[in-house]
């Protein structure tokens, strides 16, 4: 029957803990509120949301997300550096044809 109690007791803790029902810090001035408060007892400043949690399911989908975008950004960057290279190769061409020009009419 204790063991019963107990965790019915700690089923209770870790309903209050994912609610609104725990002590929250003040962003503003750090002092430890009552759960119930909307605002600091002291500086006023309004009770942050609560942050959702990071299931390890969703760090592992925002992970490939970060892979993926890095994947797409280097890609890109391949892309802009060829096109760096073609209008090198363009110029290189176009002076080789002035020099030809400026041979030719000597």
């Amino acid at each position: 029957a204790d063991n019963e109690a107990e965790e019915e007791k700690k089923k209770k803790t870790k309903k209050k803990c994912r609610g609104r029902e725990t002590e929250w810090t003040c962003l503003r001035c750090t002092l430890l509120n009552d759960p119930g408060a909307a605002t600091c007892a002291i500086c006023e400043a309004p009770r942050p949301s609560p942050q959702p949690q990071l299931t390890k399911k969703t760090a592992k989908k925002n992970k490939e997300k970060k892979k993926k975008m890095k994947k797409k950004k280097k890609s890109h960057n391949d892309i802009d550096d060829d096109d760096d290279e073609i209008d090198d190769d363009i110029d290189d061409e176009a002076a080789d044809s002035k020099l030809d020009i400026v041979r030719a009419a000597a």
